[in-house]
């Protein structure tokens, strides 16, 4: 093994440590803080923090009213110090898991996680009206009683994340509590 393979090695344990940590926090700021707006936004910085993200939103579903065709609206959002929020955006709203993110609906469905990096941005995050830098995107499923409610997203513009499986699965943990 080299230095490099331990110092890798040391680095992922560190990113392992730190989603551990910000998924205990995010917990348990959701199981103590009464007040249900305030408990996802202390969840989601505990979350932002933990994954170095600059962005995490939490996105619920709904149906179309008139064709029943399932959209999505960002509902919760946490900005690293400098990003600007965009939680009033109305493109955030009723987005059209068809027509802006094909696949998404049936994959997070399923309950897969999906992570994005440079090219594969572009046409979601475009239509989602993200930052068109985003370099990665995290997107964990949210299900309730066995029906996807929605999803969360972790966005890193500087594109100096690398969500590995492992990344995958401690978020993952996150989104499910």
């Amino acid at each position: 093994m080299t230095q490099q393979d331990c110092d890798l090695t040391a680095a992922d344990l560190h990113r392992r440590d730190r989603l551990i940590t910000g998924t205990s926090l995010a917990t348990q700021r959701l199981l103590t803080i009464p007040e249900r707006n305030a408990a996802v936004s202390a969840a989601l910085a505990a979350l932002g923090e933990a994954s170095e993200a600059d962005r995490v939103v939490i996105f619920r579903n709904h149906p179309h009213p008139v064709t029943g065709a399932w959209l999505a609206s960002q509902r919760w959002e946490w900005c690293r110090a400098g990003i600007a929020p965009g939680l009033d955006d109305l493109e955030l709203q009723n987005v059209a898991y068809e027509s802006s993110c094909p696949g998404w609906y049936v994959l997070l469905a399923a309950g897969q996680p999906l992570s994005l990096v440079g090219s594969g941005l572009v046409d979601p995050l475009h239509n989602l009206a993200w930052d068109l830098d985003t370099a990665r995107l995290l997107v964990l499923p949210i299900s309730i009683r066995g029906q996807l409610w929605g999803f969360l997203a972790a966005i890193d513009s500087r594109g100096t994340q690398d969500w590995s499986e492992s990344c995958l699965l401690y978020t993952s943990d996150a989104a499910d509590e």
